[in-house]
């Protein structure tokens, strides 16, 4: 498998609009791929996975969400950044972790 040293770092549209009404986008969360394996395809999953799991925590309220290996940290490193409390489970037969955020 190829190095990850390719993807950009994650970008998301951000609450400020510009006057005209478009929505900005920018960095809102570096998003380390050192060390990782695997295809830009793979990575582009991750990337969009943890998008999901950042809204969820924007949302506010409690609620648990599936994710790859590779990204146990980061979302439990992004749930703190925002002041909520995330657990994540072990993975069971499928592969999957689940991550649980508290309310």
């Amino acid at each position: 498998m190829e190095k990850l040293d390719a993807i950009p770092p994650v970008v998301d549209a951000q609450d400020a609009r510009h006057p005209s009404g478009e929505v900005e986008w920018g960095l809102v969360d570096a998003f380390e791929t050192e060390g990782m394996t695997g295809t830009a395809e793979h990575g582009f999953v991750l990337g969009a996975e943890w998008s999901a799991f950042r809204q969820k925590v924007l949302a506010g309220g409690a609620f648990s969400m599936p994710v790859h290996e590779e990204n146990v940290q980061r979302m439990l490193h992004t749930a703190e950044n925002h002041r909520r409390t995330a657990h994540a489970r072990p993975p069971k037969d499928d592969g999957w972790n689940l991550i649980e955020v508290d309310a």
